[in-house]
């Protein structure tokens, strides 16, 4: 337990250290690659269209790439971001209690993000969470998909939206997608596409 509180009172004084920045856009016509996870972003990929790519530090370690659907008919946005995973300095702790620090911090980061999500959107309602794997640098990564419905504008119209999260542990990175549409669209086969398209791009 000493090692355990050492090691996460480590990554809690580092990540305190945040210099200022003004998040960027980033104006690139062509494909972008994220220089920390290889991952490149084409301007466009089945029925999306990339829209924006936003640097929220200098190194554009933490970024967001949005990406909207072409099609009228199947209005879909998905937002996918990467930032740094957690940078752990364990003074010598035994590796068993460095990976269950990790594993804390990794389970601490997903509570967070379902809850700034239910917070953000007043009424919305968690109705499923499920594990989910995607394939990156040849390995097959684990992640978490938590599925929401929110009653709220959606292109100029108060609807009931599906709203998915996904998040994945990269090791040095954290990669998270949000996608949002019409309850009355189906969104699955289109946005798993992406994702995978993406992925497959690591390198």
């Amino acid at each position: 337990m000493k090692h355990l509180f050492i090691v996460l009172l480590a990554f809690m004084i580092a990540g305190c250290i945040t210099p200022s920045y003004k998040p960027q856009n980033i104006e690139v016509g062509g494909a972008y690659t994220q220089v920390g996870t290889g991952i490149t972003f084409p301007p466009s990929s089945g029925i999306f269209r990339r829209v924006q790519l936003v640097s929220f530090n200098q190194q554009a370690s933490h970024m967001y790439v949005g990406y909207n659907s072409e099609l009228i008919a199947q209005p879909i946005t998905v937002s996918a971001y990467v930032y740094p995973g957690p940078a752990i300095s364990s003074f010598g702790s035994p590796p068993e209690v460095i990976a269950t620090a990790r594993q804390k911090l990794w389970s601490d980061h997903q509570e967070q993000q379902k809850q700034e999500i239910l917070l953000a959107h007043p009424g919305g309602q968690l109705i499923a969470e499920s594990a989910v794997t995607l394939p990156y640098r040849g390995q097959s990564v684990s992640g978490l998909r938590v599925d929401y419905e929110f009653q709220e504008p959606f292109q100029g119209e108060v609807q009931k939206i599906n709203s998915t999260l996904y998040l994945f542990d990269l090791g040095d990175n954290i990669l998270k997608f949000r996608v949002s549409s019409p309850i009355s669209v189906d969104s699955e086969a289109p946005v798993a596409k992406l994702m995978a398209e993406l992925m497959n791009t690591a390198s």
